[in-house]
């Protein structure tokens, strides 16, 4: 009886300290993702997502900040690209004549003004590709004019119209990564 009852223990224990691990790796990811993963600009955010009618597509927000930028934003590509968004100069003067606001594309390494042309873009694409997340990430890369492209083309769409398959490589590899992103941020903070 003994014997039985020490093996109980022994097993009980053993499940325990499983449990605890699982508990324990678990709240540890979760620490990592939230530091890999952050929330930066929260209130600038929030404000023109709601300003733009996006609110409930944050965590695209935050999941294309973080591809784009890592939350950088002094952050320089391919020499045009700015910012947070990465927005370019052509890209501030267009937004900006629909905003009806624009005045020097210097401002674009602004935060502020990264972020409300960055998210009035993505309001722009998300009303375009009817929210089709797979549609608007790939506009964000590889531009409007090929998504639409591709968007007629019937073997990259379902029946709905919704973009399924990108043909493009890198605007694929982009797209996987910032849906990850999307993924994590709704995982996290939705």
């Amino acid at each position: 009886m003994r014997k039985r009852l020490k093996n109980s223990l022994i097993i009980l224990t053993i499940i325990a300290l499983s449990f605890a691990c699982g508990w324990l790796f678990d709240t540890l990811y979760t620490v990592f993702l939230e530091k890999t993963h952050p929330c930066g600009y929260a209130d600038e955010v929030t404000r023109y997502a709601e300003e733009f009618g996006i609110s409930s597509e944050v965590s695209a927000v935050y999941a294309s900040i973080k591809v784009r930028s890592d939350f950088d934003a002094g952050l320089v590509t391919d020499g045009e690209k700015i910012g947070l968004f990465q927005l370019t100069s052509g890209q501030y003067y267009t937004l900006g004549e629909k905003l009806g606001s624009y005045t020097d594309a210097g401002l674009l390494y602004e935060p502020d003004t990264n972020l409300k042309f960055g998210v009035f873009w993505m309001s722009l694409l998300f009303k375009k590709y009817d929210r089709d997340i797979t549609a608007v990430f790939a506009a964000m890369y590889a531009g409007e004019a090929t998504v639409d492209g591709w968007l007629a083309d019937p073997a990259l769409t379902d029946q709905k119209g919704r973009l399924v398959s990108v043909p493009d490589k890198e605007t694929e590899k982009y797209v996987k990564e910032v849906t990850k992103a999307f993924d994590i941020y709704r995982e996290l903070y939705e």
